[in-house]
């Protein structure tokens, strides 16, 4: 089974707000890639607590979604 690529890396906004980003994939996709955008107090883990015996990006992941 191929893994799954984890990747952390900041992004810039134009109005100068500083962004955290994770990406998880298992290389080229079909598919846009998606963004999970956490809140109401929660941080980035939230889209990785394990449901189905996985988390969300996980998931996601190896469904092809980056």
């Amino acid at each position: 089974m191929n893994e799954i690529e984890e990747k952390e890396f900041p992004v810039e906004c134009d109005d100068g707000a500083r962004l955290s980003v994770v990406a998880k994939s298992m290389g080229e996709s079909a598919y846009p890639p998606l963004l999970l955008v956490h809140g109401s107090g929660v941080g980035r883990l939230c889209w990785d607590v394990p449901f189905a015996g996985h988390g969300l990006m996980e998931g996601l992941a190896r469904a092809g979604v980056h």
